[in-house]
């Protein structure tokens, strides 16, 4: 069985060590990706026809180092007679014997009717790192007209772990993942953040590429706070953040439309996933079922649900009522005569489905 250890001074050449020796080192050191100690992460940039550019940026490839220090400039070839195309911007390392370098390069897909993306080599001598996608549809004569897809992969090397606020691999969410754990300081700096309280961001990823964010709300003000948020991404697709857990409990008041009026308490606590309605409504004569008459203003509603609660129950069993995936409180069924009705139900946001 092998071993590998160093490095050691030579004694009459008995501890010579080469470029794989050291490149074996430092992919334990500073695993593939992107670094964060840069100030910059191979920003792209559009430019003028089918033109663009790739800012400054430092990343490891297998235990290889790259350094950008100046925009370069790249030209991606026109689709043309209704065949489109997938490019993909790679940082290429080879490591064979007329090359050994790593290097930004263009590696251009096969034009089709529903063109594929390339298959990148990840073994072998060439490795290639991908930094960006690009859909260029038939036709297209400036950036304006292609789709871009940031694809970037940060290393987790050790200064990555407990960065503050500045020092995030990247302000999108989306981007980061790769293992990790990170402060989120200011967490207006973030989008696709669920929280607006300080945080704490933790990554994990599977071998298959799936991909798991978990924010941890500590702060806010001075107040403790310990909301969770998680979500997962599978070929680079995020779903939704749903709110695992949390010990704060929020009260709102409603604010009836469409003729209903408050004639007790009207009110709604969300306690994480949790909803707790309580209110005593009016509802006057004549009105046609399926009429909003109060919206539920927090927190937001996940996608493609028809109804987050089914019937809510309530004293009068000739109205029904239901909360819409847009978080509207409706009326099921029509009134027939002025009544005031008792709501009450408590109902999960995000239900086992």
């Amino acid at each position: 069985m092998a071993q590998y250890s160093g490095f050691f001074n030579s004694v009459a050449g008995d501890r010579l060590y080469g470029a794989d020796e050291l490149a074996r080192f430092y992919n334990y050191a500073a695993p593939t990706g992107i670094m964060v100690l840069d100030a910059n992460d191979y920003d792209y940039g559009a430019a003028s026809g089918l033109s663009f550019t790739i800012g400054t940026g430092a990343a490891m490839i297998n235990g290889y180092f790259h350094n950008n220090v100046g925009a370069e400039t790249f030209f991606l070839s026109p689709a043309s007679g209704g065949q489109n195309r997938i490019d993909v911007i790679v940082l290429r390392l080879n490591k064979t014997a007329g090359e050994r370098k790593v290097s930004l390069a263009i590696k251009q897909g096969t034009a089709a009717a529903s063109p594929v993306a390339p298959t990148l080599s990840t073994s072998g001598d060439v490795f290639e790192l991908a930094l960006y996608q690009f859909y260029v549809p038939s036709g297209a004569s400036s950036m304006a007209g292609v789709t871009v897809t940031d694809l970037r992969q940060y290393s987790m090397a050790a200064q990555s772990v407990g960065f503050a606020n500045g020092n995030v691999p990247s302000s999108n969410l989306n981007n980061i993942n790769m293992p990790g754990l990170h402060f989120l300081e200011v967490p207006g700096n973030f989008t696709n953040n669920p929280s607006a309280e300080t945080a704490i961001l933790e990554v994990f990823r599977t071998p298959n590429g799936r991909v798991l964010q978990r924010v941890t709300e500590i702060f806010a003000g001075s107040a403790a706070r310990n909301a969770v948020f998680q979500r997962s991404s599978v070929s680079g697709v995020w779903s939704e953040w749903v709110t695992t857990y949390s010990g704060k409990r929020l009260v709102y008041d409603f604010t009836f439309v469409g003729g209903a009026t408050a004639s007790g308490d009207a009110r709604y606590a969300v306690q994480g996933d949790k909803v707790r309605i309580e209110a005593v409504i009016a509802l006057p004569s004549g009105m046609s079922a399926g009429t909003t008459i109060a919206t539920l203003a927090t927190p937001a509603r996940p996608s493609g649900l028809t109804y987050i609660a089914p019937i809510i129950s309530n004293t009068n069993d000739r109205v029904q009522f239901a909360i819409t995936s847009t978080g509207a409180l409706q009326v099921l069924t029509s009134v027939s005569a002025n009544m005031s009705v008792t709501v009450y139900d408590e109902f999960l946001l995000n239900p086992i489905r």
